[in-house]
């Protein structure tokens, strides 16, 4: 008797003789569900792994997530609608597998962890508007800008937590209302950086003329571009540590520097800096 599963079956191509099948299968026997993983390109690659699950799906979905690396996934981008099968699941859930099953190509990211923590109707909502892989691949794009949310307090790195952040009550097409709200708040941050960075300008706007005085030494003379790179590189990494020192100096003493003072430069890890984080640097401020 063959016992019930769901199997995820994907046949690709690359250059030629590194064509292949990959094929995962979960199978339940008793209170545990076996996943398989096997890839054939000539060769037969096996790993299995046993978890307590009550459905094969919920198995699945567990080891799928979970892993990472070379076993158990595949390339979005090795997914299509013509090379890739899965059987033994219907509707929403075919989608939410595939995504689960699928990792960015030479990297370990799964999409499929940020929705793991969603509720079964939660998941039938969004994956269940997706007909084809085609529609799964728009998805996927889209799971980059709107499944995560910076935050001033921290980064939301799954969907429900950012479902419970914006308070969205709402039931039905949860991810395109979770897009509007993610869009309208990356905007309001967008233009948030923005007004910093112009108030910002101008509080350190008399510190930045006051540097332009401040004199400071020179690397060697540009007589090659590596040289003409490395002034140029310096000249900057100066400027910048000075007006932090001017800032800082002020706020202590409630005046400008005035002659020769070390100013502490980040170094670059470039030929000439030393292997240190920081460098003393001597400046000279006007009388």
């Amino acid at each position: 008797m063959i016992k019930k599963e769901v199997k995820i079956k994907v046949l690709f191509s690359g250059s030629p003789g590194s064509s292949g099948v990959t094929t995962v299968t979960g199978r339940k026997y008793g209170d545990y569900i076996s996943v398989s993983y096997q890839f054939n390109d000539g060769d037969t690659i096996h790993k299995r792994r046993k978890v307590r699950a009550r459905t094969i799906f919920d198995g699945l979905e567990k080891v799928l997530v979970e892993e990472s690396g070379p076993y158990f996934h595949e390339p979005y981008e090795n997914l299509s609608d013509y090379d890739t099968e899965i059987t033994g699941v219907n509707d929403w859930k075919k989608m939410y597998l595939l995504l689960c099953f699928g990792q960015e190509h030479e990297s370990t990211t799964n999409l499929g962890r940020r929705f793991t923590t969603l509720s079964v109707e939660q998941k039938k909502d969004i994956f269940g508007r997706l007909e084809s892989i085609d529609d799964l691949k728009t998805f996927i794009e889209e799971c980059w800008d709107y499944s995560w949310l910076e935050t001033d307090e921290r980064s939301l790195e799954d969907v429900k937590s950012i479902i419970e952040y914006f308070k969205i009550k709402k039931k039905n097409n949860l991810w395109a209302t979770l897009k509007a709200k993610v869009k309208e708040e990356n905007k309001k941050s967008a233009l948030q950086v923005e007004e910093y960075a112009r108030q910002r300008q101008i509080e350190i706007r008399p510190y930045v003329e006051y540097a332009q005085h401040a004199v400071f030494g020179a690397i060697g003379t540009p007589t090659s571009l590596n040289v003409s790179i490395a002034r140029g590189y310096y000249k900057s990494t100066m400027m910048i540590a000075i007006i932090e020192y001017i800032e800082m100096y002020v706020e202590k003493n409630d005046s400008y520097p005035k002659g020769k003072h070390t100013v502490k430069r980040l170094a670059s890890g470039h030929w000439f800096d030393t292997n240190k984080r920081f460098k003393d640097e001597t400046v000279e401020f006007p009388d």
